[in-house]
Order: structure tokens, then C-alpha cells, then sequence
């Protein structure tokens, strides 16, 4: 996860992924899940 909160490119994102997934990510993959954590660490710092 720390990769997609410091700011690492598309590119390296899907390149620390591909271990994990076994396949490459898309770009837009990658964009999905960005967006999607960043509104969790939004929400849970509201939360407090």
C-alpha cells in the first residue's frame, strides 16, 4: 500500500504488483486502485 500513498508512478505501481498478481496491471487498474485508497485514508482520518 505504501507504494500508492508516496506518490510511486503507474508504471512502478504495476511493476510492485505483478509478484502479487502473478500478471501486469493496467494502467486504469492501477488508477481504480488508488482512488479507492485514497478515499479509505480519507475517511479514516475523519474518523479520527
Amino acid at each position: 500500500m505504501k507504494i500508492f500513498l508516496y506518490g510511486a508512478s503507474t508504471r512502478l505501481r504495476g511493476e510492485a504488483l505483478r509478484p502479487l498478481l502473478g500478471e501486469g496491471v493496467s494502467a486504469q487498474t492501477i488508477s481504480n486502485i488508488a482512488s479507492g485508497l485514497e478515499e479509505e485514508v480519507r475517511n479514516a482520518i475523519i474518523a479520527g
